[in-house]
């Protein structure tokens, strides 16, 4: 029970800071669009906007790298897929199997795989003319 707490806690925590970075998206959004409008009447041959765009863009940046990470890296999942990596590599250099065992590994592969097709095969294969 409590696993299952903590995982909804770590669900909710990432829905609000995805959440808030898109109110902050919005945000940059609308008011740029506004300072752009009163740059063009009160000043159309200095474009100053372009400086609040670079300052708040460069922070916007920022706060999407913090709540999506780098193309997937630097996120909890991340992590998690890099120590299972790891952990893979390590076992296979500490503990090499031996023929027998990848045999095994290959049958046991091709048994889950068979069970995946059949519980994805949306037909049966009686339908087939």
């Amino acid at each position: 029970m409590a696993n299952s707490d903590n995982i909804k806690e770590k669900a909710i925590k990432r829905v609000k800071e995805k959440k808030e970075f898109y109110n902050h998206l919005i945000s940059f959004v609308s008011t740029m669009a506004f300072m752009l409008v009163i740059n063009l009447m009160t000043s159309p041959g200095y474009l100053w906007v372009t400086w609040l765009l670079i300052g708040w863009g460069i922070g916007l940046v920022s706060h999407y790298f913090s709540v999506f990470g780098f193309f997937g890296m630097g996120t909890e999942d991340w992590e998690d897929r890099e120590v299972q990596r790891e952990i893979s590599k390590i076992r296979s250099r500490e503990f090499p199997q031996t023929e027998d065992e990848d045999v095994l590994d290959l049958d046991r592969e091709s048994l889950e795989l068979e069970e995946r097709e059949k519980l994805e095969r949306k037909w049966d294969d009686r339908d087939l003319v």
